[in-house]
């Protein structure tokens, strides 16, 4: 992959990242925890909360598999 592809796809990942309150809201109506998210992501219960509380935002490989569960929470929900 190109760089210009590669910043292309980061841009479009962190475009496409709901507001902190919608993450919440997408993982409360799944019925999902914060540590199952976690667990999915490869990351701690707290960095899930930070992101959720709008402290942080995922990046790299953290923003690709969290868009990923979100994507799954917006399945079950």
């Amino acid at each position: 992959m190109s760089p210009l592809d590669e910043l292309r796809e980061k841009a479009t990942a962190r475009k496409a990242l709901p507001s902190p309150r919608t993450r919440r809201l997408l993982r409360q109506s799944a019925g999902i925890s914060l540590q199952d998210v976690a667990d999915a992501c490869g990351v701690t219960r707290a960095t899930v909360s930070r992101w959720e509380r709008g402290l942080r935002n995922p990046t790299g490989e953290g923003l690709r598999r969290y868009l990923e569960a979100l994507a799954e929470l917006r399945e079950l929900a």
